[in-house]
């Protein structure tokens, strides 16, 4: 778990990118990178941690203040499994 945050996230994205780059015929620096919601928070994190890496950064609703432990993300999907448990076969 200790690599699940945005800093490993960033530099996973930029090592595909390296790596992807090395291995292909074609050199293009032509790259974009997209996202909407958090991950649109993410590419716009990435474009400016590694502004070489892609050309542009398109941020859909990229979210302004990050929450770092939303541990309600997925509580009504949970609630509902609870809810149901005794109803699913």
């Amino acid at each position: 778990m200790k690599f699940l945050n945005t800093t490993q996230a960033l530099a996973d994205t930029a090592s595909f990118i390296e790596m992807y780059k090395a291995q292909m015929a074609t050199k293009t620096e032509n790259w974009l990178i997209n996202g909407g919601s958090y991950p649109g928070a993410l590419v716009a994190w990435f474009k400016n941690v590694y502004p070489n890496h892609v050309r542009a950064a398109w941020s859909s609703s990229g979210v302004i203040n990050a929450i770092e432990d939303y541990t309600e993300y997925d509580m009504d999907l949970y609630l509902q499994t609870q809810k149901n448990l005794g109803t699913c076969h």
